[in-house]
């Protein structure tokens, strides 16, 4: 069987870091400093792993940038969007881990900053602010920054791995296998979506631009929440704990709230609780997870038809949900309450003293 990886294996395996850079700017379209950090890294962490990826979500690269080093990463790794391999998460840190399905591997920090680089390259940085960061240079002076980061990225290959980067061994939990969906079609456009993209609204299965619920993207920014072509305000909202309920599937409403159950703050908030025995009710917001779709208008229970901002109903454009529970006993991090209507594993958003009328 044919490696398609071969000759880039064989590069890593010689340490020919200057074709492995050549071949990133291919991809990349240009050479700039972080370019060849990427490939730098992607060389320290495949040789720090000791295995060659095949491209079927055997080894993952953990990036947590969206930048040039990107780019280098994925040319030297193998790891891409294409084949699940490579995860991003938008911390805004020049780092990349390599990790095994067992989630054991390396993380490797990009420590060089600002001042290294005016240091090292002072004319380059000058012309870097007026070309890239301010844009207001010239046709000839971007030409003769793209000159200079041409000569840094391949000087930067003669630097140790010790002068550049710092390691440390991490253990990561990974995701499960990019599962293999069925497509729908959408009821609006008659073109077909993956089934877990899709949205169901007054009882049609819409693709994400139809349905106009707006969509998340990754660009310059990092990872952007857009509705109608404009970026919209993002809302930090995590979940603070979970429900842990003897029902594993919504029931009866009435027969839910009957039934004890216990809110489970999680540790990192549970000094957040001090005190919250004084206080014989609360609010507790909640995520409706296996919530699916919504009608704006529709039977709701007990036949009467009502829109869904005048119901209870679990299908909401924003699918949270509010109990007003009472608190029997707190233990640690642990709530003991009677009146909750949300099932097992239920995201807690928040918990708040509930106020009398």
């Amino acid at each position: 069987m044919s490696n398609p990886r071969e000759a880039v294996e064989k590069m890593i395996d010689s340490g020919d870091t200057r074709r492995l850079l050549q071949k990133a700017g291919q991809l990349h379209g240009h050479y700039c400093p972080f370019l060849s950090l990427g490939v730098r890294a992607a060389v320290l962490g495949v040789k720090n792993l000791g295995m060659r990826t095949r491209g079927m979500e055997d080894v993952l690269a953990i990036l947590e940038t969206n930048s040039c080093f990107a780019d280098g990463v994925q040319i030297v790794s193998g790891c891409s969007f294409g084949n699940n391999s490579l995860i991003y998460r938008d911390f805004g840190k020049t780092a990349v881990s390599f990790v095994r399905r067992d989630g054991e591997g390396v993380r490797i920090l990009v420590k060089i900053d600002d001042n290294w680089f005016n240091q090292k390259y002072p004319d380059a940085m000058y012309l870097f602010e007026k070309v890239v960061k301010r844009r207001e240079a010239d046709k000839k002076e971007e030409e003769k920054l793209q000159e200079m980061w041409e000569k840094i990225s391949f000087d930067m290959l003669k630097f140790s791995d010790k002068e550049l980067f710092l390691v440390k061994e991490v253990k990561i939990k990974v995701p499960e296998y990019a599962p293999i969906l069925e497509s729908l079609v959408c009821s609006e456009c008659g073109e077909k979506v993956m089934e877990s993209k899709t949205i169901k609204k007054e009882g049609r299965i819409l693709c994400i631009p139809c349905s106009k619920e707006g969509f998340y993207q990754v660009d310059g920014e990092g990872i952007s929440f857009c509705k109608e072509g404009e970026k919209q305000i993002f809302f930090p909202v995590y979940p603070i704990g979970y429900v842990e309920s003897s029902f594993p599937e919504p029931e009866d409403p009435e027969k839910m709230r009957e039934k004890e159950s216990s809110l489970i703050v999680y540790p990192e908030y549970e000094e957040g609780l001090y005190r919250i025995e004084e206080s014989d009710f609360l609010d507790v917001l909640f995520y409706f997870h296996k919530s699916s779709g919504y009608t704006l208008k529709g039977k709701r229970r007990g036949g009467r038809v009502k829109g869904v901002f005048a119901s209870r109903s679990p299908y909401r454009p924003s699918p949270i949900g509010l109990s007003k529970v009472k608190l029997l006993k707190r233990e640690k991090n642990r709530l003991r309450v009677k009146g909750l209507d949300a099932i097992n594993g239920t995201p807690i958003l928040d918990i708040k003293p509930s106020i009398e009328e």
